[in-house]
């Protein structure tokens, strides 16, 4: 099977349907930012607030590297993993990279309540929130587009997700 590495903006469904790809090939799942909070001890707020995002990117390309010495996996990546030129040459040459693509309307309706997300912090209402999205998004999507597989997620549970995500991994 090898490696797969799933990809969406903060809210699309990485970590859910993740497990239940994992657990549906048998394999481990790991979620990245799980990892970082894990080897640093640290939450993913704390690491922001004391070292930036350039701190917390760093633990991102640490996780994301010993994630990808596994031989068979499903791994989540944080939202911007794929920002950064080595993340995104690591997952390209390591296995298969699958997008979940959710509207910015949906996510921000998902993330309303999501006071740990350090990039949306200054967000406080509906509005600021959506605009903040969709700002992330247009730098974000050119990277996620590259993706083997691409799956709408705005009106499917996450088992019909998994669902189509075999059938797509099995005709690909």
């Amino acid at each position: 099977m090898g490696l797969i590495f799933i990809t969406g903006m903060t809210g699309a469904g990485k970590t859910v349907v993740g497990e239940k790809l994992a657990a549906r090939f048998g394999v481990p799942f790991v979620d990245a930012d799980r990892e970082i909070e894990r080897a640093t001890g640290k939450t993913i707020a704390e690491i922001f607030a004391a070292g930036g995002e350039s701190e917390f990117r760093d633990c991102e390309a640490v996780a994301l590297s010993v994630a990808a010495d596994l031989r068979d996996a499903v791994i989540a990546l944080g939202a911007g993993a794929l920002m950064d030129d080595q993340n995104f040459e690591l997952v390209q040459e390591s296995g298969q990279l699958i997008y979940l693509r959710a509207d910015v309307d949906v996510l921000a309706k998902r993330l309303a309540r999501a006071a740990d997300r350090p990039l949306l912090r200054d967000a406080h209402t509906p509005a600021q929130r959506k605009k903040r999205l969709h700002e992330l998004l247009s730098l974000r999507e050119p990277r996620y587009l590259t993706a083997d597989v691409v799956i709408d997620v705005d009106a499917r549970t996450p088992e019909e997700i998994v669902a189509l995500l075999l059938l797509r991994l099995a005709s690909s």
